[in-house]
């Protein structure tokens, strides 16, 4: 005798894939999340992220302002008019990330950033605190600076980086006021009037030598507050001096 089933309605059906290879009715869902989902899903993790970084970068600096924090990029001891010490000290907190450029037949990376500048610090010794600060924005990473000082102030200059050019600021070592600046300089000093293309800092004693738009290649020392019309003729000075 052949037993046979009866299948009622409410009988669940058996799963039997269709010849197509898709699932008919009385399947049970694929895994995952829908399309929808997955997608708000990706825009909260990438809102958390923005809020987090730009806490980070912004409001930190603005409830901490006495935290130093960032990449240092160079620093220095100096006596103001005073008489008492500081040291000076710039960092780099931009936020930084490798851009990839992909064109025909070439491919490049470089650092690029958000919120691009630097932060410059005159720390008390003796008091174990910051009593000033200012920032300087950029459109692109923040070159690397040359710090020094001379009676009583910091000078920071820097050479050409990138779209940046050569940069000359000099400010009061104890005070952080700002006593001149590259456009300043080069008006001050008429041979540099030109502009400067490149700019390269040497000590013992303090000098940078300077080379202008016009071609000329000279040196100035800084303590002498003087220039030369050329690396010869400084040296001719420093070997007879």
């Amino acid at each position: 005798m052949s037993n046979f089933q009866t299948i009622s309605p409410s009988t669940p059906r058996p799963y039997v894939p269709s010849s197509s290879g898709s699932q008919g009715s009385g399947t049970t869902p694929r895994g995952g999340c829908a399309k929808l989902g997955c997608i708000s899903t990706f825009v909260i993790i990438i809102l958390i992220a923005g809020v987090g970084i730009v806490g980070y970068l912004v409001l930190w600096p603005m409830l901490f302002p006495n935290d130093i924090g960032g990449e240092l990029l160079d620093l220095t001891y100096a006596t103001g008019k005073d008489g008492k010490g500081y040291l000076w000290i710039q960092t780099d907190p931009s936020f930084k990330y490798i851009e990839e450029v992909e064109t025909p037949g070439h491919k490049s990376m470089g650092v690029e950033c958000f919120f691009c500048r630097t932060e410059t610090f005159i720390y008390d010794p003796k008091t174990k605190t910051v009593i000033n600060k200012f920032t300087t924005d950029f459109d692109s990473p923040p070159p690397t600076p040359k710090m020094f000082s001379v009676d009583g102030n910091v000078w920071i200059v820097s050479g050409e980086y990138r779209e940046i050019e050569p940069m000359i600021n000099v400010y009061d070592a104890a005070t952080g006021t700002q006593i001149m600046n590259t456009k300043d300089f080069t008006t001050k000093n008429t041979r540099f009037g030109a502009g400067i293309s490149q700019l390269i800092y040497e000590d013992k004693p303090p000098r940078l030598n300077i080379k202008t738009q016009d071609g000329l290649d000279q040196v100035y020392p800084i303590q002498k507050d003087t220039k030369f019309k050329s690396t010869a003729d400084y040296n001719a000075y420093a070997e007879k001096n």
